[in-house]
């Protein structure tokens, strides 16, 4: 239950969830969510398409692997985890979502100002922006919540982003 989770980030526990917009997420996660002021789509599933900044070689028709650049520090004097100038990330399958006010929010990897969130289920080909969940910089893809107590929540919109062959694959950005 939402309850036993929040418990347990009371009790200075840590937290990764990983999500997939093939798959929906329970709506018990999602209260979680809303707890922590973390907003999903509606649906629960909605996919990230970008027109622009996708990867031309996995889905060229689809547009739903985005092709970002490594994320700069949040902080200026952290450590820089993405070393390699010009490094590119493949993410597929991308559940967004956005974040409250809350100062214990903080986004990690953004999408790109030209993509979006939408139902393929029940949203047409084109889409009404009055229909969107979020756009551009709203989206988050990659998140953390840091507790008073110093538990971590982190968020990741696509699980794929974690598997061996997302790695191991070449992008290339239109």
């Amino acid at each position: 239950t939402p309850n036993i989770i929040l418990d347990f980030i009371n009790a200075g526990g840590n937290i990764l969830l990983t999500m997939s917009s093939t798959h929906a997420v329970p709506t018990s996660l999602v209260s979680v969510l809303a707890e922590l002021d973390i907003a999903l789509p509606v649906e629960r599933t909605g996919k990230i398409v970008d027109h622009f900044n996708f990867d031309t070689i996995s889905a060229a028709e689809s547009h739903d692997v985005l092709v970002l650049d490594a994320p700069r520090n949040v902080r200026p004097g952290l450590k820089d985890y993405f070393e390699i100038p010009g490094a590119l990330l493949a993410v597929s399958n991308a559940v967004g979502h956005t974040l409250g006010s809350g100062p214990l929010l903080t986004p990690i990897l953004r999408a790109p100002p030209t993509a979006y969130s939408y139902n393929p289920k029940e949203q047409a080909e084109t889409v009404d922006p009055d229909e969107l969940f979020a756009a551009g910089k709203q989206l988050a893809l990659v998140s953390t919540m840091q507790a008073r107590n110093s538990a971590r929540f982190t968020i990741i919109g696509s699980a794929e982003m974690l598997q061996d062959k997302t790695f191991d694959t070449k992008v290339s950005r239109k």
